[in-house]
């Protein structure tokens, strides 16, 4: 549901499930190179070893991969799997290398819609198409080491992304264009070559079964997805559908999305959508939308309010429920606490009813629901105690004296260590003095409130015997 790592403390349920455990129990040698958003700890994902583990440019990450793929011989009986992690093309670009691109132009996507500063989008399209190339020149490295190794005719390669593009209604949003990705197969033993194409709905879920079958291994009998391996191995057969909807969630913004091939229906639970500072903000957003995908592929027209869609829009409503409900989705209880929120209480339940700090000296006290901020001459600290991102931003400590605008966050800092012990004591204890509702739970959302009103009466719809 969220980013693994230490700021975003979201783990795998079952890692022993993590592709790299199923392979090498099945003989493989697994390595992992570059980074990884599954796990806190690399060794929970069962790889041999790790290559690189701190963040380095995609071309650097390839030499690494090159000389692995080097120095195995081409009759090693064993075989291999290698997870390859690049930054690029994530923000900021061009971080680790290479120069923006604008040698072909750059290319205005329609689906960003009007209204935008477009000397700002074609700077940073140029950056991107120049991250791009950094990504272009890495792939290379690695083909090139798998066809002089003699390694390329029985070497699967998978070339995937986990999101769109950092573009107006891309990445974070519902969009078509922030929920598909890229995803290339090229294996010229198998028959995967030739530049064809899978016209099918799939989800990235599917990708896990897929690779299993391929592989001539069993998937685990609870898995997600579906394996389209025989579309892969049969290009001269009528693809049979593997699904006839997909779905697509942005947990941090509680965004849920459910797609066939003609309509798209997004609901926004928090009615609230992100976009890159410095673009136009899509949002607020309305409780939902609803696209006709045939007429309005870049889904610019919401026809959610046309009576002549009524009929199909409630079917892909509760083509959503059914789905929220299938996964257990947390939302469909209520306003949905993230890590900030739950680390938070575990620290205050060890000492709940224990804090007794002198409040005398403090100037400043603010609560609004799920922020509290307090202040005394000389330090401020805020909780954001439901921050959707990282731990270490939901608890910012402010040195006033160095810093009157209140700019740099000295949490993370250890020379302010008891300061913020000083700072977050107080916190707790006028918290607790005002009785303080976040101390019992989270504060009601009325967009979500409202959200599951619609579920109800769906509910209860379907639950109703026919006439």
């Amino acid at each position: 549901m969220g980013l693994a790592g230490p700021k975003y403390r979201y783990e795998l349920t079952r890692p022993r499930e993590h592709l790299s455990h199923l392979l090498r129990a099945q003989g493989y040698q697994t390595v992992l190179f570059g980074h990884q958003h599954e796990a806190m700890d690399n060794a929970t994902l069962g790889f041999d070893k790790t290559i690189r583990e701190k963040q380095a440019g995609a071309v650097g990450i390839a030499a690494e991969v090159a000389a692995y793929l080097t120095q195995r011989r081409h009759d090693d009986p064993q075989p291999f799997f290698l997870q390859v992690a690049f930054l690029e093309t994530h923000t900021p670009y061009l971080q680790y290398g290479g120069t923006p691109d604008s040698s072909r132009g750059v290319w205005m996507p329609p689906y960003m819609g009007g209204g935008h500063d477009e000397a700002a989008l074609r700077e940073h399209l140029a950056a991107f198409q120049g991250s791009i190339r950094q990504v272009d020149l890495a792939v290379a490295a690695i083909l090139e080491a798998l066809r002089v190794g003699g390694l390329e005719e029985n070497t699967l390669v998978l070339f995937t992304v986990d999101h769109g593009p950092v573009l107006p209604r891309a990445k974070w949003t519902g969009f078509d264009a922030g929920a598909q990705v890229a995803g290339i197969l090229r294996w010229p033993g198998g028959g995967l070559t030739g530049g064809r194409t899978c016209d099918l709905l799939l989800n990235n879920t599917d990708l896990f079964p897929t690779l299993l079958d391929l592989a001539g291994l069993s998937t685990p009998p609870d898995s997600d997805g579906f394996s389209f391996a025989d579309t892969l191995r049969h290009p001269d057969k009528v693809p049979p559908e593997v699904r006839d909807e997909v779905f697509f969630s942005f947990f941090y913004s509680q965004t849920y999305a459910v797609r066939t091939r003609r309509h798209k229906f997004i609901r926004y639970f928090i009615q609230g959508c992100f976009n890159r500072p410095g673009f136009r903000q899509y949002g607020p957003a309305p409780a939902y939308e609803f696209f006709d995908l045939q007429s309005d592929p870049d889904e610019l027209c919401d026809v959610a309010q046309d009576p002549a869609y009524a009929a199909i829009r409630e079917e892909m409503n509760g083509r959503l429920w059914r789905h929220l409900e299938r996964v257990n989705a947390p939302v469909l209880q209520g306003p949905v606490a993230y890590r900030p929120y739950e680390l938070a209480m575990e620290a205050y339940r060890r000492r709940r009813g224990r804090w007794a700090s002198d409040l005398s000296g403090v100037r400043e006290k603010v609560y609004d629901g799920a922020t509290a901020t307090l202040s005394t001459n000389r330090h401020r600290i805020r909780r954001e105690f439901n921050s959707i991102f990282a731990v270490t931003s939901a608890l910012r400590l402010f040195d006033l004296a160095a810093d009157p605008e209140g700019k740099t966050n000295r949490a993370d800092d250890p020379a302010y260590a008891g300061v913020l012990a000083e700072m977050d004591a107080k916190l707790w204890t006028w918290l607790e003095q005002e009785q303080a509702p976040i101390l019992a739970g989270l504060p009601a959302m009325p967009a979500i409130d409202e959200a599951l009103q619609d579920y109800r009466r769906w509910r209860e719809a379907i639950d109703r015997p026919p006439f």
